[in-house]
C-alpha cells in the first residue's frame, strides 16, 4: 500500500540520515552515498572574492577512452583520476597538499531508473580523489572504488527516499554560504567536477567551425575551484574555474591535467610491454 510504502521510505531517510550523521562524527571512515566520509580544509576551502581566472585543456575524446578501455574504467573515472592527479602535483609545489584525499562533488542524475522524464533531477555526490596516493595505478583504483561505493549506496536506497535524503545532505552546504555562517561550517566538499555531454557534430557560423566550446563555472563561497569538461564533436573540452587571490598560477592545472594523461598513456604501454 502506499502507506507502507511511504513507512519504508521514512524508514530508509532515517537510516541514511544517521549515515550521515555517523560520518560527520567519524571523518576517517571510508565515504559513500550514505555515509560520506569526512572533507579535508584545505586552500580550497578558505573565503573567496569576486575576482576569477580561467584556465582550458583540450583532449581528443579517443584519447580518454583508449585509456578508460585499457583500465577497465569509464571515462567520467579517467577524468575523475586525471583532476585528482594534477591537483595533487599542484599542491605538492605548494606544500599544501592535505594528508587526507581532496573529495570532489560530481553531479549525477537522480532521475528514477526506467523513467522517460524530461525533466532534471541532479544532485551532487562526494568523490574520494585518491591525492593522497603516490602511485598513479592505486590513486585510479581508489577512486573506481569511491565512485562504486557511491553507486552501490544510491542503489540501496528506494527511490522514494533519494530526494529527501539529497536535501537533508544538502543542508550544511546551504548554511556555509550564510554570511558570518560558513567559516564555522565544515566543508561538504574541496572542489566541483563536471562532464557534460555535448554536440557530437562540429557548428559552423557563416561558414566559420566552431573549435571548442569551454565551460565556465559560479563559485560558492568557500569553494574557489570548479573543474568543468564538455565534450564537443570528438573532443574533451575542460574549463577550470578558479578564486584569483586563493589560487595562483591557475594555468598550471592545466598543464598538469595534459601531463597526467601522458603518464599514465606511458604507464600503461611500459606495462603492456612488460
Amino acid at each position: 500500500s502506499q502507506t507502507a510504502g511511504a513507512l519504508a521510505s521514512l524508514a530508509s531517510l532515517g537510516r541514511a540520515g544517521a549515515g550521515l550523521l555517523r560520518g560527520a562524527l567519524s571523518p576517517d571512515k571510508s565515504g559513500g552515498f550514505l555515509l560520506p566520509r569526512g572533507v579535508p580544509r584545505s586552500t580550497l576551502n578558505r573565503a573567496i572574492n569576486q575576482q576569477r581566472r580561467f584556465a582550458t585543456q583540450q583532449f581528443d575524446e579517443a584519447r580518454i577512452e583508449r585509456v578508460a578501455a585499457a583500465t577497465d574504467s569509464t571515462v567520467n573515472e579517467i577524468l575523475t583520476y586525471l583532476c585528482g592527479t594534477s591537483l595533487r602535483r599542484f599542491f605538492k609545489e605548494y606544500n599544501a597538499l592535505p594528508e587526507d584525499s581532496l573529495v570532489g562533488l560530481l553531479p549525477v542524475s537522480l532521475r528514477e531508473r526506467g523513467s522517460l522524464s524530461a525533466t532534471n533531477a541532479v544532485a551532487g555526490i562526494r568523490v574520494d580523489l585518491g591525492t593522497h596516493i603516490g602511485d598513479p595505478l592505486a590513486r585510479l583504483a581508489a577512486v573506481k572504488a569511491s565512485i562504486q561505493a557511491v553507486r552501490d549506496d544510491r542503489n540501496s536506497l528506494p527511490e522514494e527516499a533519494i530526494t529527501p535524503y539529497v536535501l537533508l545532505r544538502a543542508a550544511p552546504l546551504i548554511a556555509s554560504q550564510l554570511p558570518g555562517v560558513g567559516r564555522f561550517v565544515p566543508p561538504a566538499y574541496n572542489l566541483k567536477i563536471s562532464n557534460t555531454h555535448g554536440a557530437d557534430a562540429p557548428s559552423y557560423f557563416d561558414g566559420a567551425r566552431l573549435n571548442a566550446i569551454y565551460p565556465i563555472s559560479q563559485l560558492m563561497q568557500f569553494s574557489a575551484l570548479s573543474i568543468d569538461c564538455v565534450s564537443y564533436a570528438g573532443t574533451l573540452n575542460i574549463g577550470i574555474t578558479g578564486a584569483r587571490d586563493t589560487l595562483p598560477h591557475l594555468q598550471r592545472l592545466a598543464v598538469y591535467l595534459g601531463g597526467a594523461l601522458v603518464d599514465l598513456e606511458q604507464l600503461l604501454s611500459a606495462e603492456d610491454v612488460a
